[in-house]
């Protein structure tokens, strides 16, 4: 017999998931690409706000051992945040030419992207400790 699962570490994995088509349809769809980033950056920002006040009312006994928690915090406050703030404070530059906290706008972007994968991984491990202790 199957258990039933109530876990909502895959409700943030499946937000997470389709964060990346959505961001993808907007670049294609929304026209200039820095207005296009804004909308971007502001699905970023949700999906980390969803896990921080998600882990505050689910987890509140627990939530400073959350790792998804913590990831998410940092997603925020050290790329989606500098990133959206920069593209909006130099809407008119070129994103090649502009510089987040010390690295050039291209290289922060592909480091953005690897700390999003390691937030979903975060994710997937936090859902994978909630299914293995869950009673039956």
């Amino acid at each position: 017999m199957l258990k039933k699962i109530s876990n909502h570490y895959l409700f943030y994995f499946i937000y997470c998931i389709l964060v990346i088509p959505s961001v993808i349809l907007i670049f294609e769809n929304i026209q200039p690409k820095n207005v296009a980033a804004l909308f971007a950056g502001g699905l970023f920002i949700s999906c980390s706000l969803l896990i921080v006040i998600g882990e505050y009312f689910w987890e509140r006994p627990r939530w400073e051992r959350s790792l998804s928690l913590w990831a998410a915090l940092i997603f925020l406050g050290a790329f989606s945040l500098p990133m959206i703030v920069m593209r909006a404070v130099y809407f008119s530059t070129a994103f090649e030419h502009l510089t987040i906290l010390f690295m050039s706008a291209p290289v922060f972007h592909r480091n953005s992207n690897f700390a999003y994968i390691a937030l979903m991984i975060c994710i997937l491990i936090n859902y994978f400790q909630k299914l293995f202790s869950q009673k039956p």
